[in-house]
């Protein structure tokens, strides 16, 4: 925020947060089996707290000075802009002309000591002016009273879901349909979890650049829907030797990067939609919806892998040693893992066609015999 780079920062947040889980596929397990799960507990939060005391020393919020100053330019500039120039006359007699007028609006509002100062661009069209008020600050009834909002809760809580899902169950994953190693598990975490890193601060260097934040949310949603089909279609046909295994891993890598592409966009969406003044309770509100998704993602893939029909499951493949059971699971997830698509498919084709910004539309009717600066009447 103070660099006016806020993907970028949402990127290296994003980057930093998924290294630590990542490393942690590695020397997690190494650390239980070298001082047993208990101790091993002791000893995270140990360096836990060792790198969150100077954190807490050292680090500072961000002033909101930059976005002052930045809001304050963009006023400047639309001020002195010369619209009212363009439609003089030789005499220099702009007020006869009726192009265009620009107006600096103050939305108040009754519950609200806050104001906010937001450019209003205006067209005539035959005796009406139609301005737009783009992105103004809203209450909290009024933006839960606005149906973009909820939509957009619900079609980010569709595409969240099966990356979540995967996210948190990957070693199951792996052991229960794969029969794979508690080695190969930790290299199928960590791929998934260091591609998830990455692609975060991919997206918040280019997020800025060369694609609007909504652009790129589409693509991240877009690329999940074949691999995610692709994994399911494995799954249900019983392809798991150890090519497919691989083959497989690599569809979660391209879920987990579509995962962390959306997530970067969160509050970038919510700056470009909602604009900077509704930025905390939208994006809010569209975390608690990645929230809900992270908690039942994973117990859907739970759900499923302990859907069969001869008792429990172990994680230790070992233990489930029926080939009946193998091939139940395997149909199971398969399904479930299809339902993921389609999620996501429900969530892209959202955020293709329904998503949108919000603009308040005022209508300002002009008289005929006045000049285009002189409003007659608000409807």
């Amino acid at each position: 925020r103070e660099t006016n780079r806020p993907a970028l920062g949402a990127g290296l947040h994003g980057f930093f947060a998924g290294l630590w889980p990542a490393l942690f596929s590695f020397w997690g397990a190494a650390l239980e089996n070298a001082v047993g799960i208990g101790r091993s507990f002791y000893c995270v939060a140990l360096m836990v707290a060792l790198v969150q005391v100077p954190a807490i020393l050292l680090t500072r919020s961000p002033t909101e000075l930059p976005l002052l100053v930045q809001k304050e330019s963009v006023i400047s500039e639309v001020i002195s802009d010369p619209l009212h120039a363009a439609a003089e006359d030789e005499n220099g007699d702009a007020d006869d002309k009726n192009i265009g007028n620009v107006q600096m609006s103050r939305s108040d509002d009754s519950s609200s000591t806050k104001h906010n100062s937001t450019n209003i661009v205006g067209n005539q069209i035959d005796n009406e002016v139609e301005t737009f008020e783009a992105q103004p600050a809203l209450t909290r009834r009024e933006l839960l009273s606005c149906p973009q909002i909820w939509l957009q809760c619900f079609f980010l809580f569709m595409v969240f879901l099966p990356g979540f899902g995967i996210k948190y169950t990957i070693s199951p994953l792996m052991s229960t349909i794969f029969s794979a190693s508690e080695a190969v598990q930790s290299v199928a975490s960590f791929l998934y979890l260091m591609s998830y890193s990455v692609t975060r601060l991919f997206v918040g260097f280019v997020a800025e650049i060369y694609l609007t934040p909504t652009s790129a949310a589409k693509i991240a949603t877009g690329i999940q829907l074949p691999s995610l089909f692709f994994m399911g279609s494995m799954v249900k046909l019983e392809a798991t030797s150890n090519p497919w295994m691989w083959a497989f891993v690599v569809a979660m890598m391209v879920v987990g990067c579509g995962l962390a592409a959306s997530k970067v966009c969160i509050p970038l969406g919510a700056i470009e939609n909602w604009g900077i003044d509704n930025l905390a309770q939208v994006n809010a509100m569209l975390q608690l919806s990645a929230g809900v998704a992270g908690v039942l993602g994973p117990f859907w893939i739970w759900f499923g892998l302990s859907r069969h029909s001869t008792g429990d499951l172990y994680i230790d493949d070992s233990l489930n040693d029926t080939e009946e059971d193998k091939r139940d699971i395997q149909k199971i997830m398969g399904n479930h893992i299809l339902m993921f698509g389609a999620c996501v498919t429900v969530g892209w084709l959202g955020e293709m066609f329904c998503v949108r910004k919000y603009k308040k539309v005022v209508h300002h009717v002009v008289d005929e015999g006045t000049s285009g600066n002189e409003q007659k009447g608000e409807r």
